[in-house]
């Protein structure tokens, strides 16, 4: 019993909670928040002591030995030929200001790190080393904006080890580039949240749980309740407004269209595959990679001194000619990003556009197969033929021979009914007229006429309707 409620507490850590997070990592998340709050080193960590990650002295020791401790260990702050590495690792969580390499990192140590980067002179560029399913929404969007609005400033670049899933995406996307290892892969840009009830598990201990509240919303999503129906719309509502904001920062980010990024619908992609949409710039090794960041930075600081050396005319150091060698650089460094990603577009066009032409193969070849099986085209093929011709969708082809279909029966009908072999349509005529008793005139010859004409009137409709001829009687 002791393990489950434990288990029930750590859920609290989670639960009815939005999470930019790989859904198969939720155990990973569990886990993690567990350790954090039980394990005496990390247990200052969380985010229920956000007073030790807002100091002033949030680089420099303490005379606290613990703290001591975890700055040094756990607040890296590593530089080498210019380029400062700055680890996105493990589970990111908001509120907390320090990195536990392989396990947790929070965005308050992230963003502090970028903010001393920034300002050392020793930094020429810095280097996000990403390997992350995910983590805390709160936080992450904040986050991405500052390295987006930041990149400018000094070259930020992202580098994905193995993962860069969801909360780790987004914080990747804001780079000037993402390079991914040959396994890397990213992606899964949704949001989940996830509500545990433990009603049963209590029944069942024989545990009965009662909340006396005030309001109606204030125990919504609690775990000790099957959450109801109209509560479970409002989060999905909550959800789909931070799947909006999510989608839409990634997709500035990247420059590329808000419905491209939706139309991932949160899958994961592998390292060529994210090349073609666009989710990761190349593939590379990290560690070259970074050493090549380095050297690009550090070739681009010698060009500026030597160019300050040769021409007299502006001194050594003078700040505008270093303004327009980082204008220079950074220039250059947009348009070899540009230029990657601009590639990647056009080839996702054009895998879409491959697409779309085989969807509309799809639909005529499923359009012409509805209209010749059915029946009415089975009864008459001339004219399903023709209705192929023309832009008519299945349900309105059939529609339109059923149609045809019902007038031809109704016009055989009356002809059927006019050609009635048994039918007199003279006496029908006659009796119709203002005289239907008139009789012939009292001479033979007349009447001998008469009849004639008569008859060879009547032969003469038979023979159209297909009838015997009447017996001529003189």
């Amino acid at each position: 019993m002791e393990n489950k409620m434990d288990n029930g507490a750590v859920t609290e850590s989670f639960n009815a909670f939005p999470l930019l997070l790989e859904e198969n990592s939720i155990p990973v998340f569990l886990r993690t928040m567990q350790r954090l709050k039980t394990n005496p080193n990390f247990q200052n960590l969380t985010i229920d002591s956000p007073g030790l990650i807002i100091d002033d002295d949030f680089w420099s020791e303490s005379e606290s030995e613990q703290s001591d401790f975890l700055k040094r260990d756990y607040r890296p702050y590593k530089v080498k030929n210019g380029i400062l590495s700055i680890p996105v690792d493990g589970i990111l969580l908001a509120n907390m200001g320090y990195a536990i390499a392989g396990f947790a990192t929070g965005y308050t140590y992230i963003d502090k790190a970028i903010d001393r980067g920034i300002d050392d002179a020793e930094v020429n560029g810095i280097a996000l080393i990403i390997n992350s399913p995910g983590g805390h929404v709160f936080g992450n969007f904040e986050l991405s904006n500052k390295i987006y609005n930041l990149r400018d400033r000094k070259p930020i670049r992202a580098y994905v080890k193995y993962n860069a899933l969801s909360a780790a995406y987004s914080i990747a996307s804001a780079a000037l580039s993402i390079t991914g290892e040959k396994s890397a892969q990213v992606g899964s840009i949704g949001v989940v949240m996830t509500h545990v009830s433990l009603a049963e598990a209590l029944r069942t201990e024989g545990i009965e749980f009662t909340s006396i509240f005030k309001g109606k919303h204030k125990i919504d999503g609690n775990p000790y309740n099957r959450l109801p129906d109209a509560v479970k719309e409002r989060y999905q509502q909550q959800i789909d407004d931070i799947y909006e904001e999510f989608t839409g920062i990634v997709a500035r980010n990247l420059n590329i269209d808000q419905k491209d990024v939706a139309n991932t619908e949160a899958m994961i992609y592998s390292n060529q595959r994210s090349i073609k949409l666009g989710l990761l710039d190349k593939e590379g090794v990290v560690s070259d990679e970074v050493a090549m960041f380095a050297e690009a930075m550090t070739g681009n600081q010698s060009m500026k001194k030597n160019s300050d050396v040769k021409s007299p005319k502006i001194p050594e150091g003078n700040s505008d000619q270093e303004q327009v060698v980082a204008a220079d650089r950074q220039a250059s460094q947009e348009q070899i990003v540009a230029a990657d990603r601009q590639a990647s577009q056009e080839q996702v066009v054009a895998d879409n556009e491959q697409a779309f032409y085989h969807q509309g193969q799809a639909a005529a070849t499923e359009r012409q197969n509805a209209i010749l099986d059915s029946v009415e085209a089975k009864n008459n093929p001339a004219m399903a033929i023709k209705i192929l011709k023309t832009s008519m969708n299945a349900d309105e082809a059939i529609r339109f021979m059923q149609e045809m279909a019902s007038e031809v029966k109704t016009t055989e009908a009356s002809w059927k009914q006019d050609c009635d072999p048994g039918r007199n349509h003279f006496a029908e005529a006659m009796n119709s007229s203002d005289n239907p008793d008139v009789g012939a005139a009292e001479s033979k010859s007349d009447e001998s006429t008469g009849k004639r004409d008569i008859n060879a009137l009547l032969n003469s409709y038979n023979a159209i309707c297909n009838n015997p001829p009447l017996e001529s009687k003189r």
